[in-house]
């Protein structure tokens, strides 16, 4: 199984000395949610600023988003099988965007990029916690040597970025990052997508009082 890749429709916007950020994502984009939502607000933010965003993710994706995403000039490839959990492909995708950040989402396994990125000289590693699983789900020996490898990975991350409290609290407990480390930032909700039916329903609801 391969890769694709979605090109934008203004990749001649930046030049090829332009900083760039890599967004490793182990899911898929396959509805316009918070998380897609993020990805087209950081794309209207890189653009802007003259930063080259570039999106690997799953292979399974909203048409939709891809196009969002590609009318503000971000690079999306996707990614079938077990390539999104491969050191070699995410070597090959580093190597051709030369990123100065990498930012990881989804699933701890992700963070064993983190020292591969800093060795093929990526200044920045980033990992967003959506909510990983308790290391108290596994067997004592098992929970240990999960334990051992996410503590040792943290040392090549810059920030983790846990959506919530309580992934946070998760995360001091479990991983134990360097202080100043951890910083919260809530999945948001662009209010204005659902004005239409917050109208309407308010038009109900005041036809019913009538």
């Amino acid at each position: 199984m391969g890769s694709t890749s979605f090109h934008p429709a203004r990749s001649s916007t930046f030049g090829s000395d332009a900083p760039a950020i890599l967004h490793w994502v182990l899911g898929d984009l396959r509805k316009r949610g918070s998380f897609e939502n993020y990805l087209a607000c950081l794309g209207t933010v890189a653009r802007d600023a003259g930063v080259r965003l570039h999106v690997v993710a799953g292979a399974k994706a909203d048409t939709s988003v891809l196009h969002s995403l590609a009318s503000l000039g971000v690079d999306a490839v996707r990614a079938e099988g077990a390539k999104l959990d491969s050191t070699a492909f995410f070597m090959e995708q580093v190597r051709r965007i030369r990123p100065w950040l990498v930012h990881c989402h989804f699933g701890s396994p992700s963070t064993h990029f983190a020292a591969v990125a800093k060795l093929l000289g990526v200044s920045r590693f980033v990992f967003t916690d959506h909510g990983s699983r308790s290391d108290q789900q596994f067997a004592e020996q098992a929970h240990k040597l999960r334990q051992l490898r996410r503590r040792f990975y943290s040392r090549f991350i810059d920030l983790y970025l846990p959506v919530s409290d309580f992934v946070a609290s998760q995360l001091r407990r479990e991983v134990d990052p360097p202080a100043g480390r951890i910083q919260r930032l809530f999945n948001g909700v662009d209010l204005d997508r659902f004005q239409p039916e917050l109208d309407s329903l308010r038009r109900v609801a005041e036809g019913s009082r009538l």
